[in-house]
Parts: C-alpha cells; structure tokens; sequence
C-alpha cells in the first residue's frame, strides 16, 4: 500500500507542481497568520502581549520538547517501509504514545516556570490558573494535529493535509478579527482561537489519514524500543533547542520585564516568512527526500533549498537595513523605536531557519548518531555564552539568540560533513551525482 502511495506521489506532476501548490497554500496561511499576529499586536497592551508571547513560547518549548525526533522518525520510518525495511503503522502509533508521555513532563515543567514568572510580575492566581490551563490546552491541540497532519503528507496526500491546516488557519484569523472589533483586550482570548485553530486542523487530519493507518494498532515492546533506539541520539540535541528557544523569555522576564518580552516577541512576529520556509522544508522537501532511495540524491535534494533559502534571507536582511520602518510600521506605535533590533531579529531567525533545514535533512537521512557529539558542543558553547549578557534589553536577548543560531548551524553541517562519508555510492558517488546535476542544469 505505502509503496503503491508513493509511485503516484512521484510521478504525479513533479516537484515543480507540488512546490507550487505548497508555495501558494502556503502564502495564504501566511497571509491569514499575518492577520492574526498583527490583530493581537495592535490590540493588546505591552504587558498583555508580553504574557501572550510567553504562553506561546512555552507551547513552543512544550511541543519540541515533548517531540525529541519523534517527528524526524515518523519520516524515517516511513522511508524504512518504502524499503521493504520496516512496518509504517506500528512503529507511528509508538512514535504517537512516546510523544503524549514527553508532553505531561514537559508541560508540567514548563507551565511551572512560566507561572512562577507571571507570579512574580503580578498576576493573581486565578488568571494563574486560567494561563496554564489555556497554555497546556493550546499545546496539545497542536501535538495532535501535527502528528495527524505528517503522515497526511508522507503519502503524498498534500491537498488534504493543505486543507486541514488551511482550515485551521482560516478559523484563527476569523477570531483574532472578532477580537480586534470586540476590544477584547486580555491575552486569554488570543490563545484561545489559536487552540481552536489547531483543534479544528486535528479533527479534519483526523478524517483524512492514509489507508495505513486506518486500523487502531496498539505498538509492541519492539516498536517502542525502535522508536526508542531512534530518538536516543536526538535526545539531548533537541531539548537543548526547546530550551534554547525558551530560556531567552524567561531570562528576559526575569531581568527586562514585560517590556522586554513584548519587544523580543513582537519582533519575532515579523519573521513569519520564515515559517512559510520551514513548512516548505517540512511538507515538500522532506517528504520526497524520504521517497528517494539513491541517498545522494536525496542529500543534494535536501541542501539545494538551504542555499537558496541563504540568499533569500540575505536579501530581506539587506532589505530591513535600508528601509527599516515599512517593517515596523506594521507592529505599531509601541515598537516602531526597534530598528537595530530589527536587523538582529531577522539575523536570528535566518539562521535558526537554515538550521532547521539542515538538520531536518541529516535526521532524515538517518544521520542521528552524530548528534550526542553535536549537542555537547552546543551546550559547552551556551554556558560560556550566558555570562556576556544581560537580558536587560531586547537588543541583548536577540544577539544571544543570533550566536546561538550560528552555533547551532554550524553543528548541523558538520553532521552533514561527517555523513556525508557514508553515503551510498550507488548508482553514482556524491560527487558524480552533484556534477552531472550540474550539468543537466547547463
């Protein structure tokens, strides 16, 4: 059946069509997420939004920690199946139970800090309560319906899965739009439609999941240890990027306020271009890099995007350096003051993105064992980054997180340098495979 799914996916129309269909989808989810973000910028206060961006960046942190590679495997183990290697259905239902265990530990840490954080500004415990539990709601509606939305899209089901999150979108956009004409202007109202959002995105994946995964299965002690043995690698590597992510709010609450935390997010808002390129990464690369059995293909796939994505992101940077205020112009009077800190928010997010990408490639090549090594670099370089900052301004916070990016970047391409060593030769080496691309390009 998998095999039989994917002969259609790749024969129909091509990676232009399918590049297209996702650009355009992808444009408009964009769009509508601009409508959003923008609604709640204009109408909250500074220090509404800045308990709204930390609720968000919690969920952030919640859904990276509660997946640890679970995602990448889900791509890994449908590229074993194509293979005749693995069993698809067994091994997703391991990966989904595994993941629904991570999050009850990671929320439970998380809402706790970011609690205790609200705690000390103010707030009182009822609207302490009320925060962790939209907090915890929106993270899981979002868990489920990414996970149900993947394998959507592994079996090349790419309108469906379009349609899901289209739908989802529409419905955010709609309710930020009722809460920007209702003056609703308290942060609980903005992290409700975002979970509505998702939920709908879950119900409608529900629906429409492959053929596969039709039958409830139940995994075995041998799936779990696969997924397991998979993750293990990934770890460490991945919950220090959720606390990477995270760990900037809580310091900045901790020394700049909530100003602080509304300057950093409220910057982090423009960068939505950036999400249109992860999704790209994530729902058309990805998914035809899995689909591929010749692995130097599927690496020079994979890398082609990332140079792309470079210059694209140089360009925009280049772009926010000369004309700064048409950028700021769209997230108001409050944050129109932020013109270094714009370049420095763009110069982040550029990174993280490439980061991102790279990594994504490497997990789905299987290239997982190298990431112990990688991670503890990663840490060493946190901790001797730390003391040099303050994260008493919002310049502060954003140049730790751009160093850390760099960093993170550049680990994931040494990962990348050392799998590339073992990369089948067959039918042509890498080396080979890359010039004779070259050449069919002219």
């Amino acid at each position: 059946m998998i095999r039989q799914r994917i002969k259609s996916f790749t024969n129909a129309g091509g990676v232009g069509r399918q590049l297209a269909e996702q650009t355009l989808v992808n444009l408009v989810i964009q769009a509508l997420g601009a409508i959003t973000t923008l609604s709640f910028v204009h109408l909250l206060t500074v220090p509404a939004y800045a308990t709204f961006g930390l609720a968000v960046s919690t969920v952030g942190f919640i859904s990276i920690a509660s997946d640890l590679g679970l995602g990448a495997s889900i791509s890994y183990f449908w590229r074993a199946a194509t293979k005749g290697e693995q069993d698809f259905a067994h091994h997703y239902a391991a990966a989904l139970s595994i993941r629904r265990y991570l999050f009850a530990g990671a929320s439970l840490i998380a809402v706790a800090v970011t609690c205790w954080l609200e705690f000390r500004q103010g707030m009182e415990s009822g609207h302490l309560a009320l925060l962790a539990l939209l907090t915890v709601a929106l993270g899981w509606m979002q868990l489920n319906a990414q996970m149900k939305v993947q394998p959507i899209r592994l079996s090349g089901a790419l309108r469906q899965a379009n349609l899901a999150e289209l739908c989802g979108a529409v419905l955010r956009a709609a309710l930020a739009v009722l809460t920007f004409v209702l003056l609703w202007r308290q942060a609980w109202f903005p992290l409700i439609s975002l979970g509505l959002g998702a939920l709908l995105t879950w119900v409608l994946a529900e629906r429409w999941r492959p053929d596969v995964l039709r039958a409830r299965i139940r995994p075995t002690h041998d799936n779990m240890r696969a997924v397991l043995a998979y993750i293990r690698p990934t770890f460490f590597n991945s919950l220090v990027f959720a606390t990477q992510g995270l760990l900037p709010y809580w310091l900045a609450s901790l020394s700049g306020g909530a100003v602080v935390v509304a300057e950093t997010f409220a910057l982090g808002r423009l960068a939505a271009i950036f999400a249109m390129i992860n999704a790209l990464m994530t729902n058309v690369i990805i998914p035809r890099i899995v689909n591929l059995r010749d692995d130097a293909h599927a690496l020079r796939n994979g890398l082609v995007p990332v140079a792309m994505v470079a210059v694209f992101c140089a360009a925009l940077i280049g772009a926010a350096a000369i004309f700064p205020q048409p950028f700021l112009l769209l997230l108001g009077g409050n944050y129109a003051h932020l013109h270094s800190e714009l370049l420095l928010c763009l110069g982040a997010v550029s990174l993280q993105t490439m980061a991102m990408m790279v990594g994504q490639v490497s997990r789905a090549m299987g290239w997982v064992r190298f990431e112990p090594w990688s991670v503890a670099v990663h840490v060493v370089i946190i901790a001797m980054t730390l003391p040099l900052f303050n994260f008493s301004t919002s310049a502060s916070v954003l140049l730790f997180t751009l160093l850390i990016a760099l960093a993170n970047l550049l680990e994931n391409f040494g990962i990348i340098a050392i799998g590339v060593a073992g990369v089948d030769s067959r039918p042509r080496s890498l080396r080979g495979d890359m010039a004779a691309h070259m050449e069919d390009m002219g």
